[in-house]
């Protein structure tokens, strides 16, 4: 694949002109791709990497601070994604 064969969207711009466009190309078979929700696509990247989720009313954004923080200094290969 090359780049841009890969249609990323939320739930709420489903219907959007650009998502019904890359459904309607790629249902033409004029060209092969990728059409995932944003959920599809943290299912498909927690296939490969290891994941941790914050849920909750408060502090998610801080507890996630702290964590990739604390796994910066304790390991030297972390990689870090924000989706």
């Amino acid at each position: 694949m090359q780049l841009g064969d890969v249609v990323i969207y939320s739930e709420a711009t489903a219907e959007c002109e650009e998502v019904l466009e890359a459904r309607k190309v790629m249902k033409a078979n004029k060209k092969v791709m990728v059409i995932l929700n944003y959920f599809q696509f943290l299912g498909e990247i927690s296939k490969y990497f290891t994941t941790t989720g914050f849920a909750g009313t408060n502090g998610k954004s801080s507890s996630a601070a702290l964590a990739i923080h604390t796994a910066r200094r304790l390991l030297p290969n972390f990689g870090l994604g924000i989706l």
